[in-house]
């Protein structure tokens, strides 16, 4: 009996340390696969994140790409000819300027740590600002634009052509530099192109 107990005894023993070492075993698998899963769901977000900005930054490109061809109508080289800078200075401003998309950008914004490198950040940022000051230097010469219409029409009968040349002058030459100013931002954007590779 004493056998027959010790053996009861010793198969409980065992079988809660199996059964122990089962739990531990399936708890350990368990933990596995959800941490498994959790980092697939976060690389899988990373790089979906990635993918969206990336879109966004060259549909941005593409969409400033085609418009300044149509200021510079298909020449986009910078020009040293200060005629040439006031005709396309008028054209940007009257030139409809898309809105840029920054859905992703803004959308995204606290994951962007985790999803870019730090020089991408930085990239994607310039980018932006860039686009933000192309925005403004456009409603200044829309702005421009439209004042000098509205002088030109309110005006009345020209008495001094002096007076008309000076101010056709001044408004050329107003156009011309916020051109140069927006010439040099949007070809080094450009040239840059999108700071997480091409679509």
């Amino acid at each position: 009996m004493d056998v027959a107990i010790l053996a009861a005894i010793l198969g409980a023993i065992a079988g809660a340390f199996i059964g122990f070492v089962g739990s531990l075993l399936v708890f350990g698998v368990t933990e596995f696969v959800t941490e498994k899963k959790e980092k697939r769901a976060r690389n899988e977000k990373i790089a979906s994140t990635h993918l969206l900005l990336r879109l966004e930054a060259q549909h941005n490109i593409d969409t400033l790409r085609q418009t300044w061809e149509r200021v510079t109508q298909g020449t986009a080289d910078a020009v040293s000819d200060e005629g040439e800078s006031a005709r396309r200075g008028a054209r940007f401003a009257v030139e409809h300027l898309p809105a840029w998309q920054t859905l992703m950008w803004t959308s995204h914004a606290a994951f962007l740590d985790s999803a870019l490198k730090q020089h991408e950040i930085s990239a994607l940022f310039e980018l932006y600002a860039s686009l933000e000051v192309i925005t403004q230097i456009h409603r200044k010469m829309t702005y421009l634009r439209e004042e000098h219409d509205v002088y030109n029409r309110d005006r009345g009968p020209i008495r001094d052509p002096d007076e008309v040349n000076s101010s056709e002058f001044r408004f050329s030459r107003a156009l011309e530099v916020y051109y140069r100013d927006c010439e040099a931002i949007v070809v080094k954007t450009l040239d840059t192109g999108n700071p997480l590779g091409r679509s």
